[in-house]
């Protein structure tokens, strides 16, 4: 069934974008209009000068692409056995895809990803009670949608709306009944991460996140579970074979985009500053002759949302107006202002915390990029099928990475006036490593893998067990990059020779205990 349009957005990557009155209510609110000052890329901007993309222009993209996907669901070529020829959402279920897909980042804290440990940490210590999920932003997406009137679609009754909020919740958190909707916005292949890599790469302008989107799409079909169940609930999406090369493709854009370009060097860097800074100001109760240039802490913004009583309209507005105010704009304003009254302070007045913010903050806002002293890259295995010593010697390594971070941040760095920082960063492999032989058994199947549907054989395969495909070994690896910066040069080399001495003793020492030795 086809739905009624009423509006035009124009987007560079996919020209026309088209809205219903519902979606426009929602972009029109206050809380989605917030998405336009959370940065995409968090300090990316420091490296790359067009890396300004926001959330708000995302989370439109994320929408055009379910689009298509819903489009191509009505148009299916077939029939194969278990292939549905043809497949339309009903427009319930449309507009409920749809809504999902513009509002799975609403739980965006300031600078993205960038302060999202810190603020989940600090979340989890004062509301020890509460369940938070490993991925904290999509939580608490789910939680302000649960909890608030963003989706509020006009001429409905409240009952069906309050259902619809908890399916939309579950849909962006992942943990729908439905396979088919944790596929489209959940899943190892899934319309937020098309978006994010082809409209990074755009902004940035490195051409590793280029993608056959239109050949990925195409090739996209609807197979039934199994041969009973409920409709929809019985329904998953399956590739076509042909689509094997695209999507290669795709995952090694990802795998490039991380390593070249998220977690670049100087982009890590000035994220830890960043984050850190943040997390000094939040967390110390030394900071008081500076209050008024203090942002409000997390907890104190949330409070409502994470009370578990029901919110009334006008607590519903007061949450609006205070997470409004929550974007990357307050917290630089917050941390500029406390960084100039830092400097006004005599040299007796500082402890510890507050020398440590200090030197943060005049590394971030004088942009002073520190020497990279040291740097490791450690290619790990995470198959788990490999053999004993394999895992034994992976398990040596992230231990030496571990104890050797631990020991320049407790005590090297006590020896030195210039703060020593440590990025700790791991690059996922291309894909998830799955280890299911039966793609045809419903209990053993996840909706975030990819299957493919082979049309002369009729048969169904995961991406990671089909041999012709390139992530049929690369699936089993993944990136480890250990990074340590000082901003005094004149250290430089006798820093160098400390770490790299600490990291061979910290390798000797565990391979004596295991009885392992490493070759060249």
């Amino acid at each position: 069934m086809d739905l009624s349009y009423v509006k035009e957005i124009f987007d560079p990557i996919y020209g026309f974008i088209k809205l219903t009155q519902d979606e426009i209510d929602i972009i029109d609110k206050l809380i989605f209009q917030r998405l336009h000052n959370i940065n995409q890329l968090g300090t990316l901007h420091m490296v790359f000068p067009t890396a300004r993309n926001t959330r708000f222009s995302h989370s439109i993209g994320v929408l055009a692409v379910i689009s298509k996907m819903i489009d191509n669901f009505k148009k299916l070529p077939g029939p194969h056995s278990r292939i549905i020829e043809k497949f339309d959402m009903s427009e319930k279920n449309q507009k409920l895809i749809r809504a999902a897909a513009l509002l799975h980042d609403i739980g965006h804290l300031p600078y993205s990803h960038c302060s999202e440990n810190i603020i989940k940490d600090y979340i989890k210590e004062k509301y020890p009670n509460i369940e938070i999920k490993k991925k904290f932003h999509e939580w608490l997406s789910g939680e302000i949608i649960k909890k608030t009137s963003i989706y509020n679609p006009k001429n409905q009754d409240p009952i069906i709306i309050t259902q619809d909020r908890e399916n939309l919740s579950q849909i962006i958190q992942g943990t729908s009944g439905f396979p088919l909707f944790n596929q489209l916005l959940h899943s190892e292949l899934d319309a937020d991460r098309m978006d994010y890599l082809v409209r990074d790469s755009f902004s940035t302008g490195v051409s590793f996140g280029q993608i056959d989107m239109d050949q990925i799409l195409r090739k996209l079909f609807i197979k039934e579970r199994s041969s009973t169940g409920q409709p929809l609930s019985d329904n998953i999406i399956v590739y076509s074979t042909k689509a094997i090369n695209a999507i290669d493709n795709f995952y090694f854009a990802r795998m490039f985009m991380f390593n070249s370009v998220y977690y670049h060097k100087v982009k890590c860097y000035f994220d830890y500053l960043l984050s850190e800074s943040y997390r000094i100001i939040i967390n110390s109760d030394k900071l008081n002759f500076i209050e008024d240039s203090l942002p409000l802490k997390p907890d104190k913004i949330l409070s409502l949302i994470l009370n578990e009583d029901e919110l009334d309209e006008n607590q519903i507005q007061e949450f609006f107006e205070l997470w409004h105010m929550f974007d990357d704009y307050y917290i630089w304003n917050c941390m500029r202002n406390c960084w100039h009254k830092l400097k006004k302070l005599r040299k007796e007045d500082f402890n510890s915390d507050l020398k440590l913010l200090k030197d943060y903050l005049d590394l971030l806002f004088r942009r002073k990029k520190s020497e990279l002293i040291w740097e490791i890259n450690r290619l790990k295995s995470v198959n788990e099928k490999e053999g004993e010593g394999e895992k034994v010697l992976d398990s040596i390594i992230e231990s030496v990475f571990r104890d050797l971070e631990t020991w320049i941040k407790n005590k090297l760095t006590k020896d030195y006036e210039a703060p020593l920082i440590v990025l700790n960063n791991k690059v996922d492999a291309p894909l998830s490593n799955v280890n299911m032989d039966d793609p045809e058994d419903p209990n053993e199947y996840q909706s975030e893998y990819i299957l493919f549907h082979d049309p002369k054989t009729n048969q169904f395969h995961y991406l990671n067990n089909i041999q012709s495909s390139i992530n049929f070994q690369s699936n089993k690896s993944e990136f480890h990059i250990v990074r340590v910066f000082c901003p005094d040069k004149e250290c430089r080399d006798e820093l160098y020779l400390k770490i790299n001495s600490k990291y061979l003793e910290f390798v000797d020492s565990y391979m004596k205990k295991n009885n392992t030795t490493i070759s060249d």
